[in-house]
């Protein structure tokens, strides 16, 4: 027979990735319980094998929060110059279930003693701080606590800034106007070793990187032409027949290739040829 056992599970849903818990709900009625079943059959002998969905469940929940420990509380490091600002922050991260602050520091120098101090999984910090600035903090905390991830929360959307302090080892940036909920979403994301940037960041990021020119951009079509052949092992001859030129003025222009490229040899302009998409590999 089967015996229908009810457990609530509000926690565990609101936890649980929707795709993840699909196979879940389907054996949920409404969204605050599901149903566990636990078969019991008889054998000849009137004993009974219980098979039950608990283990499965517990796998699915740790699979759920990216393999998170069980029960383990965020903890965050708030540094930022402004009381107010700190206050408004303890506020609105505390409000989460299993987030913590903490610590908080007003420079930069006493972020990085807490730091040292709590050991927090994520660090949110402001990039202009008394003392030593952001940039520094962040070099500081990511050379001393690899595990401790760095949050940017500030007013600058400077694309030179951001570049700087991502390459001190900054995984997320968000700029202050930006909503609270990218604010949140930056946190949870830190804390399972995920980067993470607001909306304002990512399209700045992105304009910079459309902007670049690609990487033969400087080439001329003819020289692209003649990466191409070079590439293909064809001869100076060969090369010169084809751009109806002489030998002599095919090996100027090679030279100048090498010279405006930086590069030594012909295994160059092969690999660069590849990596252009020019030829096939």
């Amino acid at each position: 027979m089967e015996i229908m056992r009810r457990t609530s599970l509000t926690n565990y849903l609101a936890e649980c990735r929707r795709r993840e818990c699909n196979n879940l709900r389907k054996a949920v009625p409404g969204p605050l319980v599901a149903y566990q079943v636990i078969c019991v059959r008889k054998s000849t002998k009137k004993s009974a094998c219980r098979l039950g969905t608990g283990n499965a469940l517990e796998e699915l929940s740790r699979d759920a929060r990216c393999r998170r420990p069980p029960n383990h509380m965020i903890r965050i490091l708030i540094a930022d110059d402004h009381v107010v600002v700190r206050a408004g922050l303890r506020r609105i991260l505390e409000r989460r279930t299993g987030w913590k602050v903490c610590a908080e520091a007003g420079d930069g120098k006493e972020a990085i003693s807490k730091a040292m101090e709590t050991k927090p999984d994520v660090a949110v910090l402001d990039y202009s701080m008394p003392v030593l600035n952001g940039l520094y903090v962040t070099q500081q905390i990511r050379s001393d606590l690899p595990q401790t991830e760095v949050l940017v929360f500030t007013i600058h959307d400077d694309e030179a800034l951001i570049r700087q302090v991502l390459s001190a080892g900054a995984r997320g940036y968000v700029i202050k106007p930006d909503p609270t909920s990218q604010l949140l979403d930056a946190i949870e994301a830190l804390s399972l070793h995920k980067p993470f940037f607001s909306t304002t960041v990512s399209n700045i990021l992105l304009a910079s990187l459309l902007a670049q020119p690609s990487p033969d951009g400087k080439l001329s079509d003819r020289e692209r032409r003649m990466v191409q052949m070079i590439a293909e092992s064809h001869t100076n001859r060969e090369m010169a027949d084809i751009l109806n030129t002489s030998v002599n003025c095919v090996e100027y222009r090679r030279k100048a290739l090498m010279r405006k490229l930086d590069f030594c040899s012909t295994a160059d302009i092969v690999r660069y040829a590849v990596r252009n998409g020019m030829v096939e590999p």
